[in-house]
């Protein structure tokens, strides 16, 4: 310090401030691994999204209240935790309405979806439901970002009104009990199960300025809720 002096050693601290702002990303990782630390990175994986939605969530509040309305949602989000597959899931978390859920195979994340047809929750609870295959980075707290997310995300809530072009022989159309399903996600599934689905034709996807070739999960459709 007394060979700086005040004002030199304020000058030598900027120096090596601005030196320290000039490094990459990857050399601050390099520094901090150097000085001992552990290094979490963002990471980008291949996942399949399910997305599940409660038909008219807000009525629900204002019937049940919000305390019995988050029970309701917190029994959802269990149903996925204890599923038998469930050591499959990536990521879960509640939406408020719902929940976006990761897992690394879509033929899993079709089985725990199924399993809400199956076994509704509650009688008058109606679920919708979106399945996407795609790249999305898990952030470092435990959080999911990404575009492939914002696409999932836009499944549940997709009405027969935002389609843009019809298959030949289109599948009726649910508004409730409901599980569809993106190219990217039918190319994932086996044959098996891909033949269990039904083409519903081309939608607009809401605010995205995309569109998606969807199926629809066919065997849990009920003819009472279904259009054309």
């Amino acid at each position: 310090f007394a060979d700086f002096g005040p004002d030199g050693y304020r000058r030598w601290v900027f120096s090596e401030y601005q030196a320290l702002n000039r490094l990459t990303a990857d050399e601050l990782v390099a520094l901090a691994m150097q000085a001992g630390f552990t290094v979490r990175r963002q990471e980008r994986r291949q996942v399949a999204l399910l997305v599940l939605d409660v038909a008219g969530s807000t009525q629900h509040v204002v019937r049940m209240g919000d305390s019995h309305f988050m029970e309701v949602i917190q029994e959802i989000c269990n149903r996925v935790k204890q599923h038998p597959f469930a050591s499959d899931v990536v990521l879960l978390k509640g939406t408020g309405d719902g929940f976006v859920a990761l897992f690394h195979t879509v033929e899993i994340a079709l089985s725990v979806a199924k399993s809400f047809l199956e076994m509704p929750v509650y009688p008058d609870i109606h679920v919708r439901m979106g399945l996407h295959w795609g790249s999305v980075k898990i952030t470092l707290q435990n959080d999911v970002i990404g575009m492939e997310l914002h696409k999932a995300a836009r499944l549940e809530g997709i009405q027969l009104s935002e389609r843009v072009a019809a298959p030949n022989e289109p599948a009726d159309f649910p508004v409730t009990e409901r599980i569809l399903l993106t190219e990217q996600a039918m190319q994932e599934l086996p044959d098996l199960l891909r033949k269990q689905c039904r083409p519903v034709g081309l939608f607009r996807l809401k605010d995205l300025e995309e569109t998606a070739r969807l199926w629809v999960w066919h065997p849990a459709i009920p003819a009472k809720a279904s259009l054309r």
